[in-house]
């Protein structure tokens, strides 16, 4: 069974949290932390891990379906969100960079096929929503990161926040809609 909600529910937390608070911010950690690192290289890390995830994750769809294969990459891309958290050194951040590249495009890869299927099921354009959603996020997540580092001097909220956004997602992926819930042979 999916829930329309979980699916919809990809925009704003993932969107927030991920693109709105951790790449933006991941090379900034570097930035004091270590000297003679240039904090873009990060940046390739990320892309690096991002081009072969979507493969994998489509292959997990394949095999363990939507709803699980969304929930393990929600809750991986928390915990890489959570790393810069427990040290701002090299070797966090850069598996930071790695586990949210991989898991950054996973979640397009397993939200979009989902969507596109519950469109003859819900009454408005699925990936329209989501779109519309994700720009939300885009723009919501630098603002809401900024305002909390401005309060506390600390990136670390944010990421936590963003981690919480994210297992939020998780656990409505997870959730059932109920009598209005649609299985794959429905459709």
């Amino acid at each position: 069974m999916c829930s329309h909600f979980s699916v919809f529910s990809y925009g704003i937390p993932v969107q927030t949290a991920s693109a709105g608070c951790l790449p933006g911010y991941l090379p900034l950690f570097l930035t004091g932390s270590l000297a003679g690192l240039d904090p873009v290289q990060i940046w390739a890390a990320f892309g690096l891990a991002a081009i072969p995830s979507c493969f994998f994750w489509h292959q997990l769809v394949q095999r363990y379906g939507y709803r699980h294969s969304f929930w393990v990459n929600l809750v991986l891309q928390a915990v890489g969100v959570l790393l810069p958290v427990i040290s701002h050194g090299l070797v966090f951040c850069l598996a930071s960079a790695l586990l949210v590249g991989f898991t950054f495009m996973g979640t397009v890869t397993i939200a979009l096929p989902e969507a596109r299927r519950l469109a003859g099921v819900v009454s408005f354009n699925m990936i329209a929503a989501m779109t519309a959603v994700y720009g939300i996020g885009q723009i919501a997540g630098p603002l809401i990161a900024g305002e909390l580092y401005s309060l506390t001097g600390s990136f670390n909220p944010s990421l936590i926040a963003a981690a919480l956004c994210l297992l939020a997602a998780g656990i409505l992926v997870l959730i059932p809609s109920g009598q209005r819930a649609v299985t794959e042979e429905e459709v």
